[in-house]
């Protein structure tokens, strides 16, 4: 848009733009102050109604007064450009702070989201709902303060205002009622801050897949991945916070967004070990209200006036606050003990005692929840997430003092976690006094304790040379975990086919010569499929679907592992006289790429009608592509196949109707001829489809591209190159 003005505002820069239009740095000329100014790509009919409607959800925005909201200051209608004048922030968004990593203390993360939910609940206490939090929506200013941004700019978007086929609000943060295009309220942007709270807390969105219909899939009716699979460390009760805001059901949520700030409250309180307090429940008549400060009387009037209390309001309130709170801490040294046994049950979550249940009954439901504490620890142990462990111990030890099993689970998780810190002290002692071999000891038992500990990472940088060596029993011990797995059936599982492409990553570091990052994903790829074993229910036999044993059976990781170089290069001899050397090029290797599946197109997702969903629908076909070289390594002049395999990771068979090959030199594109070598591929099962075979003669840069085409036209599609 090429302005100087838009309504009275005279534009000096354009700050960003974005799916609901541009914002621009802008001067107001009466007041001489600098605004953000945002145009909106909202379509107001012709008719007074939409405009009068449009109006009247801007003012409600503009009326909202809060300092974790920004402040709209006007909004107009120029010529049919819509905008608004808003209050000009310094500083970053929380989407640029989680992609920084810049958020590292609970405390700090805590914080955002408690202002965040202090926003929500006065907003929402005047009948605006936002529709559209995510990080990218929340400002962190230089001086802490938070802000919701384009708050009461969703609502705007109603069916009537928006675009055709226009999904209002972001997929990954988006509720299922909204997904749906139901009807939303409160409590559907406090399933959008769940999803906030758990990409802060985890580094992962709570939802992600390639395509908008797959997320959107997911939000309707896909739990997501426990908080933690990616963060371990995260305490219980922050857990059970994200948990209860990211249920499908609005019913079973936080009614309120106060009631959520309490609960996340209380919970970090409970975290820190200041005192057992619970996270209210679901029926508690306590924080029904928005508004109201807590029964307990933990709300300053200051604090009350944050939730959107005026200052007559919170007068009254304070009048009745230190009666609350004389007659709560008369009573709390009688209830303390049983709001502990309370909170340890919310912590599980067990199953709740019917009214009347006995003393008897309520000790067997202790020993029951101590049993389980004691069986997650042991697990989280052979998983080794030591924090996870602690946690766990601590918590059936605070049930049952002086436990044996969860004594000793407690003893060994923290022995494991001060040889991990003395591991990494070590380490960075030798390094720092140049004895690299003694640090890559160390790196190596921390390795062996903990992969994926930021340490490792950091550690395996600056020892790259020294574990090569290390590298290749890495990956042994890595295939060796692999072809455990795979004999005991969990080839379909989520942790199976992450540890294969940890897996694949760590042989394409291994080919790049990065050693040390290689081991540590090797490492991680090994512990991932003895996890996805032990999850096993039912140990599958050692052989694969065709009869072969798994280890002969296995797919390669992909075209770069290679056996040992031959010593020596073949030189050219002749009669009479020595061998003379002749120098060769190097040997030219091969790297697979990640393989993509790509399907027809298939109109809407059930459950979504907007055009924005009328994509592909998911692929059926659930596997990889995997290329053998023969030899692995090839010189010039010298004969090499390709042999091309499907793997079928799925529950059903394939079939095989048609293959393409083309070969890439220097950007020139040939198709080579094929035939399909198998028909089908049965479930779970790999099978040899193709074969490419030449005489190495290239010099340059070289592919070869492969699509196979199978059931309902879906393309699996992949590309090997040398190096």
């Amino acid at each position: 848009m090429n302005r100087d003005r838009i309504g009275k505002y005279q534009i000096l820069g354009e700050l960003g733009r974005g799916t609901m239009g541009e914002v621009y740095r802008a001067l107001d000329p009466i007041l001489h102050r600098q605004v953000a100014l945002k145009t909106l790509s909202v379509r107001v009919g012709p008719d007074e109604d939409s405009l009068e409607r449009f109006q009247r959800e801007a003012r409600a925005a503009a009326g909202l007064n809060h300092p974790n909201i920004v402040t709209i200051h006007d909004f107009g209608d120029d010529g049919g450009i819509l905008y608004m004048a808003m209050e000009l922030l310094e500083g970053r968004d929380l989407r640029d702070a989680i992609d920084t990593d810049s958020l590292r203390g609970l405390d700090d993360k805590l914080a955002v989201m408690d202002a965040v939910l202090s926003g929500l609940d006065y907003a929402h206490a005047r009948d605006v709902i936002h529709r559209d939090i995510k990080p990218a929506n929340i400002h962190l200013g230089p001086g802490g303060q938070v802000k919701i941004m384009d708050f009461g700019l969703a609502r705007m978007n109603t069916s009537e205002m928006t675009q055709d086929g226009i999904v209002v609000g972001t997929p990954n943060y988006m509720s299922p009622e909204q997904a749906l295009g139901e009807r939303v309220d409160a409590r559907s942007d406090l399933f959008s801050t769940g999803a906030v709270l758990y990409e802060l807390l985890t580094g992962h969105k709570p939802f992600e897949a390639d395509s908008t219909p797959s997320v959107l899939y997911q939000v309707v009716h896909r739990a997501a991945p426990p908080v933690r699979r990616w963060a371990p460390g995260v305490p219980d009760p922050i857990v059970a916070v994200v948990d209860r805001a990211l249920t499908k059901d609005r019913e079973r949520r936080y009614e309120s967004a106060a009631q959520m700030r309490e609960a996340l409250l209380d919970a970090g309180r409970a975290a820190r070990g200041d005192h057992p307090v619970a996270p209210p429940l679901p029926d508690s008549s306590a924080v029904s209200a928005p508004s109201s400060p807590s029964p307990s009387g933990s709300l300053s009037g200051a604090r009350a006036r944050r939730f959107g209390s005026s200052p007559a309001g919170a007068r009254s309130r304070r009048s009745s606050f230190f009666p609350t709170v004389v007659r709560a801490s008369v009573a709390l040294a009688l209830v303390i003990a049983a709001l502990a046994l309370w909170f340890t049950f919310r912590q599980t979550r067990p199953p709740e005692a019917p009214p009347g249940r006995s003393d008897a009954q309520v000790g067997e439901l202790t020993k029951a929840l101590v049993a389980t504490q004691v069986q997650l620890a042991q697990r989280e142990l052979q998983d080794k997430n030591w924090t996870a462990a602690v946690a766990q111990a601590e918590s059936a030890l605070r049930l049952a003092p002086g436990h044996p099993e969860a004594t000793r689970s407690l003893a060994e998780a923290r022995r494991r976690l001060a040889e991990l810190d003395q591991a990494i002290a070590a380490a960075r002692e030798q390094l720092a006094t140049g004895d690299t071999e003694g640090a890559s000891v160390q790196l190596s038992h921390l390795l062996e304790l903990d992969p994926r500990h930021p340490a490792a990472a950091e550690l395996s940088a600056r020892l790259n040379d020294v574990f090569r060596s290390q590298s290749e029993e890495a990956a042994a011990s890595m295939q060796a975990a692999r072809d455990e797995a795979r004999a005991a059936g969990v080839t379909d599982t989520r942790e199976f086919r992450g540890a294969e492409a940890t897996a694949r990553e760590a042989t394409d570091l291994a080919a790049r010569e990065e050693f040390a990052d290689a081991t540590r994903n090797f490492l991680e790829a090994r512990d991932a499929f003895d996890r996805a074993r032990r999850a096993a229910r039912t140990p599958a036999a050692a052989s694969s679907p065709s009869g072969e044993s798994a280890a002969a059976a296995r797919p390669s990781p992909s075209a770069t592992s290679h056996p040992p170089e031959e010593a020596g290069a073949r030189a050219p001899s002749s009669p009479g006289r020595a061998p003379e050397p002749t120098p060769l090029p190097p040997p030219r290797h091969f790297v697979a790429d990640k393989t993509t599946v790509t399907t027809p197109s298939a109109g809407a997702l059930a459950g979504f009608e907007t055009e924005d969903v009328r994509t592909r629908r998911p692929p059926r076909f659930a596997g990889h592509m995997v290329f053998e070289v023969v030899p692995p390594e090839v010189r010039a002049g010298e004969p090499f196949v390709v042999r091309i395999h499907l793997v079928n990771e799925g529950k059903k068979s394939v079939r095989i109707r048609g293959i393409d090959l083309s070969t890439v030199v220097d950007a020139e594109r040939t198709a080579t001829p094929a035939r399909p070598l198998a028909k089908d591929v049965a479930a779970r099962s790999r099978a040899l489809v193709a074969e490419f075979s030449s005489i190495w003669s290239v010099a340059g840069a070289w592919a070869l591209e492969v699509v196979v085409s199978a059931d309902d036209d879906e393309q699996v599609r992949s590309r090997l190159t040398a190096n």
